[in-house]
């Protein structure tokens, strides 16, 4: 089992302010796909105490205002994002980020997951994407290439089956762009 290049979540909390840019990776090599623990280049874990389960959120905590610009994958890669979303999501983006190509799609590497945690401890609302956000935006991905491709909703090759791969939880429908 492998983790992302850049790796948060086990337990929520407030994370604000993070920016991140000019990542080159020039080699990875990932064994197996599994959701609970993220395998993309960009993730967040599920409950370290309790990975299993999906009502281990705290909507009190939210990611905010995160930036990854400039990540850059050489050679065969896993999916851009692996998101569990234990906390909410507000202003997180993604600028220039360049895959040369996906692992192969028996793997189960290739599709970016985001997943909607709920609280437990308060009546299992679940987590919020671009509730503090301008324009209502929590999730941001600009200028995505796969093999020199433009992935972008315009384009229609942002899905799992396209050239984009992403799959996120349509309760977040309208709460997440990519252009």
């Amino acid at each position: 089992m492998n983790a992302p290049i850049i790796q948060m979540g086990w337990t929520s909390r407030d994370i604000a302010n993070v920016s991140l840019d000019r990542i080159d990776v020039i080699h990875t090599r990932y064994n197996s796909g599994n959701e609970l623990y993220p395998r993309a280049l960009v993730g967040s874990a599920s409950s370290y105490v309790n990975p299993t389960e999906t009502n281990t959120a705290n909507t009190s905590h939210a990611i905010t205002d995160y930036t990854v610009s400039n990540i850059r994958a050489e050679g065969i890669s896993p999916a851009l994002v692996s998101l569990n979303l234990i906390s909410n999501l507000d202003n997180f983006r993604i600028v220039n980020a360049s895959i040369d190509e996906f692992a192969p799609a028996t793997t189960e590497l290739d599709v970016s997951l985001v997943r909607g945690f709920t609280d437990a401890s308060h009546g299992n609302a679940m987590v919020t994407m671009g509730q503090h956000s301008r324009n209502g935006t929590g999730l941001l991905i600009q200028n995505y290439r796969v093999s020199n491709e433009k992935v972008s909703f315009a384009a229609g090759n942002w899905n799992s089956t396209s050239a984009g791969r992403l799959n996120v939880d349509p309760a977040y429908w309208g709460k997440w762009r990519v252009e």
